[in-house]
């Protein structure tokens, strides 16, 4: 007769074996299958054409009617938009949505002496839309400039700076934004790179910025274009890091993509063709350079 402790050892040597054979079956399945891996990991592995689910917008269409659905980016839904800021009655479709950023580029002189800070300069955007902000609640536009000397300091090109207006719901009604988002953009170019290097960064930190401070809608401008300048960064250079910032960022946001309605029609159907090719990733030899190429610039007094 066996006894019992031989007895349950021969049974539990060959079940022991099993189990270690099925451990090591799975953890070979776990690095072999890509989708075992983290979040992060598998998500470079899903093609865009999944997780964006888009249109292609017609410059016709966009012209007449001036604003188009475009679709999702990940969490984030986007659509077009035909505006002129200075014009009482854009934004309006911002009325009935919560917590509205509308994002603004200042610029920058290129060549500023190190350890100064340089003299910010509006284009025709900031303009257009502090001007608007002044005659709505001038005490608010007030608290803008102040606000924006208080933080500019420790900024540099390819940063932003986020300002909530705190309007009353009679001035919400006028102008509808509850932030402004500065883009610090340069005026004059050391090189090509550097210049869309600190561009991207802009971006990015436009995104973020909203992301941050918990805004629910995004208005996104074409910011550094100015279609009468040859050395202007172009469509292509705008649309695609914005798109792709976007959909790494993750945000849950409704953006707005804003393009000037008083553009003449060939450069609306320029921006619309670009737009298009940024949605779907097509480049035509669009240079990228990386966001971090940018050489740090410091505006502080002491450096």
């Amino acid at each position: 007769m066996i006894p019992p402790l031989v007895h349950f050892f021969w049974i539990w040597r060959p079940i022991k074996s099993l189990k270690k054979a099925a451990y090591f079956s799975f953890c070979a399945l776990f690095l072999a299958d890509p989708s075992f891996s983290n979040a992060a990991e598998s998500k470079k592995t899903i093609p865009s054409s999944v997780r964006w689910k888009t249109s292609p917008v017609a410059a016709n269409v966009l012209i007449n009617d001036r604003h188009v659905q475009v679709g999702k980016i990940n969490s984030a839904q986007v659509d077009v938009t035909l505006e002129d800021f200075g014009d009482p009655e854009s934004l309006g479709y911002l009325r009935d949505r919560p917590r509205s950023a509308l994002v603004v580029s200042i610029f920058i002189e290129s060549d500023v002496e190190k350890g100064t800070i340089p003299e910010v300069q509006e284009g025709h955007l900031s303009r257009e839309v502090c001007a608007r902000l002044k005659k709505i609640a001038p005490d608010k536009s007030l608290v803008v400039e102040e606000e924006m000397r208080r933080q500019f300091a420790s900024k540099r090109e390819g940063d932003a700076i986020g300002i909530d207006l705190g309007l009353s719901t009679v001035e919400r009604a006028a102008f509808p934004v509850d932030r402004l988002i500065f883009a610090i953009l340069r005026r004059g170019r050391a090189s090509d790179d550097e210049y869309l290097a600190a561009l991207n960064s802009a971006i990015v930190a436009v995104i973020k910025d909203a992301r941050q401070a918990r805004m629910a809608t995004l208005v996104m401008p074409v910011i550094g274009y100015k279609w009468t300048d040859k050395l202007a960064p172009s469509f292509d250079e705008i649309f695609e890091p914005f798109f792709s910032a976007l959909e790494e960022s993750g945000a849950s946001v409704k953006v707005y993509f804003s393009l000037y309605g008083k553009w003449p029609t060939h450069v609306i159907e320029n921006a619309v063709s670009a737009l298009n090719r940024a949605l779907v990733g097509e480049q035509p030899n669009a240079r990228r350079p990386q966001r971090r190429d940018v050489a740090p610039r410091s505006f502080n007094k002491n450096p």
